[in-house]
C-alpha cells in the first residue's frame, strides 16, 4: 500500500518496492534524493544505498525506468 511504502516499513517486499520507486524517481524524473527520501519517510542515506538495489531489481525483470514510465507520460513540475 502507499501508506506502507511511505511509512518507512522494513519488510523486504516494501523495501524492494521503495528501492525501485527511488530509482525511477531519480533516474526518470530527476528528483532530488532528499525530496524522494522525505516523501518515502526514510533518510537520504537509505535512498542512496537503495539505488543499486533498485536498478538490479528492475534489470532482473528486464525492465528500465523508461519501460515503467514512457516519455509521453513524464510530466515534471
Amino acid at each position: 500500500s502507499v501508506e506502507e511504502l511511505c511509512g518507512g516499513s522494513r519488510r523486504r517486499v516494501v523495501s524492494q518496492a521503495r528501492a525501485v520507486v527511488a530509482s525511477v524517481a531519480l533516474q526518470r524524473f530527476g528528483l532530488q534524493m532528499v525530496e524522494v527520501a522525505r516523501t518515502l519517510s526514510v533518510s537520504s542515506v537509505a535512498i542512496h544505498r537503495s539505488l543499486p538495489r533498485g536498478r538490479v531489481l528492475l534489470s532482473r525483470r528486464g525492465l528500465s525506468p523508461e519501460d515503467l514510465i514512457p516519455e509521453a507520460r513524464v510530466q515534471v513540475k
